[in-house]
C-alpha cells in the first residue's frame, strides 16, 4: 500500500516535467520561427522570390522534378510557389493527374511541353498528352522524343488535331532505330494546319512528307536529320518544300541526300532553283556530289554562313564539285569585295578528315593562329574520306583549294601538317595570289623556301587538270614568284632551320635565298621567328644583311652545342653545322 502511495507523487512529478518540456519545445519552435523570419531569403518580396523559383526551375532538365521541392520547405514558400503560374508552365509528362495539376497551377500562361516516350509508362503519358492537347492553344514549344512503340506514337499523332495558334517551336526526335528503318512518320497535317506562329521546326531520324503543313511561310529555322532513314528524296521535292519557307534564316540538312542525276555536271547548275533571301546560315552534311547539287540549286545572299560536311563516295576529286559550287556563290556578284574571303586556314582532324575554314573578315595571322572563332567563319568545309594514307589528305586538300574562291585571301595560317614538297605547296596554294601574310607551323614549312623561290610566267596559267594556257600574246611575259607573289610577312613557328629542303641546302640557306630574291624585286620580307629549332643570333644578322626585317625573341633551341662548332678564329664557324652537305668538299680543300 505504501509503495502505491509513493508511486503516485513520482508520476505527478514526471507529468509535470513532461509538460514543462513540451512548453520549452513550443517556445523553441516559436524562437526558431522568429529567427527564420529574420533570414534574408524569407524577407524577400513575393515577386522576387517567385523569380528565384522560376530561375531555379530552368536549371533542371525536363526529367528532373527536384525544382518542386521549394513547395515543401515552409508554408510561405509553398504559398508563393503555388501562386507562381510561370513555375508550372514547363510540363514533363508523368501521369494524367500531374499534368492536370500543372495545367491548373499555370493558369493561362504559355506552356513548354516535353514528351519522352523512350521510357516506360507510355499509356499514362499519352493520356496526359491528350489532356494537354485540349489546351494546345496555350502551348508555345513542343518537343517529342519518340520510342520504339509504333502504336504509342500513333496515339500521340491522333491527339494533335487541335489548332496551335501560339506554337513557335516543334521538335520531333526518334533516336530509337530498328533494322527495318525509322519507327515514326510525321503526319502530313498537324494542328489542323493552323500554327501561324511556328518559327522553329526540327525533325530528326524520322520520315515525313515534304508537303507537311509544318513547312509554312512563318518558319525561320529548319533542321532535318535523315540519319538511318531509308527515304529516297528527289531534288524537286526538297526545293518545293523550301519554296514554302521563303523566310528561312537557318537551314540544317543532315543526310538529306537527293538523288544525283546522271546528267549532273559538277560545275553547272540546271533545272529548278529556290531563292532564300533571308538565309543567314546553311549547313549540309552529305556526300560531296549531293552537297554540290544542293548548293547549285539554292540561292542565298553572300553573307550567308556555310558549314558543309562532305564525304567522298568513290573518288576524292568529287570535292572539286563542292568547291565549284561555293565559288559560284562568291564570283557571281560584282561590287561585293567586302564579302569575299580574306582569311583562310585548315585543320587536320584525323587521318580521314580535314576541315577548311575561311572568313570574310581580314584577320591577322596572329588571330588565325590563336583560333579565330570558327562560328564567325563564312565557309567551313569538312572533308571526309576512307583511307589512312597521308596522300589522301593532301589530295583532298588539293582538290578543294584549287576549286574554292581563295584568290582574294590576304592572310593564311598553316598548322602542323605533313611535310609538303615544294611542288605540293605550289599546286595547293598557287591560286592565292593576294596573300600578304602567312604563318606556318612545324614540318609543314620544311620545303616552303623551295616553293617560294620558284617562278613562272605572269601571263601563263595552269588549270586544275595541269594544262597550261599561254595567255595574251600581246602582253609582256615576265617572271613572277609562283607562290604568294605579294607576300610581305612570313611567320615561322617550331621550324627546324637545319631541315633538308633539298639535297644540297638546308632550310636556312634556302630561306636566305628567298629573302635575297624577293628583295631584288622590291618586296622586302618581314620574318617573325617563334620557338624555331637551331636558329641563332648570327643567322638573324645574316638574314637582315640580305634585306629581311627579322623579329625574334632570342630564344635558342639547339640540337648542338655552339662551343663545339664555334671558335675564336672565325665568326662564321657556326655555318659549318649548317653546311654538313658540303663537309666532304671542305675537308678536301683543307687538305690542299
Amino acid at each position: 500500500m505504501s509503495a502505491v502511495r509513493d508511486k503516485e507523487p513520482v508520476e505527478r512529478v514526471r507529468e509535470q516535467i513532461d509538460q514543462e518540456i513540451a512548453q520549452l519545445r513550443q517556445s523553441v519552435q516559436v524562437l526558431i520561427a522568429r529567427r527564420n523570419e529574420l533570414a534574408p531569403v524569407l524577407r524577400l518580396p513575393v515577386e522576387l522570390l517567385s523569380e528565384v523559383f522560376v530561375l531555379n526551375a530552368t536549371t533542371h532538365s525536363p526529367d528532373d522534378l527536384r525544382w518542386t521541392n521549394v513547395a515543401y520547405v515552409c508554408q510561405y514558400w509553398r504559398s508563393v510557389a503555388v501562386q507562381t503560374p510561370r513555375l508550372w508552365t514547363c510540363i514533363n509528362f508523368k501521369a494524367e493527374p500531374w499534368v492536370a495539376l500543372q495545367l491548373e497551377r499555370s493558369k493561362n500562361m504559355p506552356l513548354v511541353a516535353h514528351v519522352d516516350l523512350r521510357a516506360r509508362q507510355f499509356v499514362s503519358k499519352c493520356e496526359g498528352f491528350g489532356l494537354l492537347a485540349r489546351s494546345m492553344d496555350r502551348v508555345r514549344r513542343l518537343t517529342i522524343s519518340s520510342g520504339e512503340m509504333r502504336g504509342t506514337v500513333h496515339k500521340l499523332w491522333r491527339h494533335m488535331t487541335y489548332p496551335a495558334p501560339i506554337l513557335e517551336s516543334f521538335v520531333f526526335h526518334n533516336p530509337s532505330q530498328t533494322r527495318a528503318g525509322p519507327t515514326s512518320h510525321v503526319p502530313t497535317q498537324l494542328f489542323r494546319g493552323e500554327c501561324p506562329s511556328l518559327q522553329y521546326v526540327e525533325l530528326r531520324q524520322c520520315t515525313w512528307c515534304w508537303a507537311t503543313t509544318l513547312f509554312s511561310h512563318t518558319v525561320t529555322h529548319l533542321t532535318l536529320d535523315g540519319h538511318n532513314v531509308q527515304m529516297r528524296t528527289s531534288l524537286e521535292e526538297i526545293l518545293s518544300a523550301l519554296e514554302l519557307m521563303p523566310n528561312l534564316e537557318w537551314l540544317d540538312l543532315d543526310h538529306i541526300t537527293p538523288e544525283v542525276p546522271w546528267f549532273f555536271i559538277p560545275n553547272v547548275g540546271v533545272g529548278q532553283f529556290v531563292h532564300l533571301a533571308r538565309l543567314k546560315f546553311l549547313r549540309i552534311d552529305a556526300l560531296a556530289l549531293n552537297t554540290a547539287i544542293m548548293l547549285y540549286h539554292i540561292s542565298f545572299p553572300m553573307e550567308t554562313q556555310l558549314a558543309l560536311c562532305c564525304d567522298a563516295f568513290r573518288r576524292l576529286d568529287e570535292f572539286i564539285a563542292v568547291g565549284h559550287a561555293i565559288s559560284s556563290k562568291y564570283r557571281r556578284e560584282e561590287g561585293m569585295e567586302d564579302r569575299r574571303l580574306k582569311s583562310f586556314t585548315f585543320k587536320p582532324h584525323s587521318s580521314q578528315a580535314l576541315e577548311l575554314i575561311a572568313w570574310n573578315q581580314p584577320y591577322s595571322a596572329d588571330e588565325l593562329h590563336n583560333d579565330a572563332r570558327s562560328s564567325d567563319a563564312a565557309v567551313r568545309l569538312l572533308l571526309r574520306w576512307e583511307g589512312r594514307e597521308p596522300d589522301f589528305s593532301v589530295a583532298s586538300l588539293l582538290y578543294a583549294c584549287r576549286a574554292l574562291p581563295l584568290e582574294t585571301v590576304r592572310t593564311f595560317y598553316v598548322p602542323e601538317y605533313v611535310s609538303l614538297t615544294g611542288q605540293a605547296w605550289i599546286e595547293l596554294f598557287s591560286g592565292m595570289k593576294n596573300v600578304s601574310s602567312v604563318w606556318v607551323q612545324g614540318r609543314s614549312a620544311t620545303h616552303l623556301p623551295d616553293a617560294l623561290r620558284r617562278e613562272n610566267c605572269s601571263q601563263c596559267r595552269i588549270d586544275i587538270t595541269g594544262e597550261m594556257s599561254v595567255g595574251d600574246p600581246m602582253r609582256q611575259h615576265t617572271r613572277v614568284p609562283s607562290l604568294f607573289p605579294l607576300l610581305h610577312t612570313l611567320t615561322l613557328e617550331e621550324v627546324d632551320f637545319t631541315g633538308d629542303t633539298c639535297p644540297d641546302a638546308c632550310f636556312f640557306w634556302q630561306l636566305q635565298d628567298v629573302v635575297l630574291e624577293r628583295t631584288k624585286q622590291a618586296n622586302r620580307l618581314k620574318l617573325i621567328i617563334h620557338r624555331c629549332r637551331n636558329f641563332i643570333l648570327e643567322q638573324m644578322q645574316d638574314l637582315r644583311m640580305v634585306g629581311a626585317d627579322v623579329t625574334w625573341t632570342g630564344e635558342e633551341i639547339l640540337d648542338f652545342d655552339l662551343r663545339d662548332v664555334d671558335s675564336d678564329d672565325s665568326e662564321e664557324d657556326y655555318e659549318d653545322y649548317y653546311d654538313r652537305a658540303y663537309s666532304d668538299d671542305d675537308d678536301s680543300d683543307d687538305d690542299d
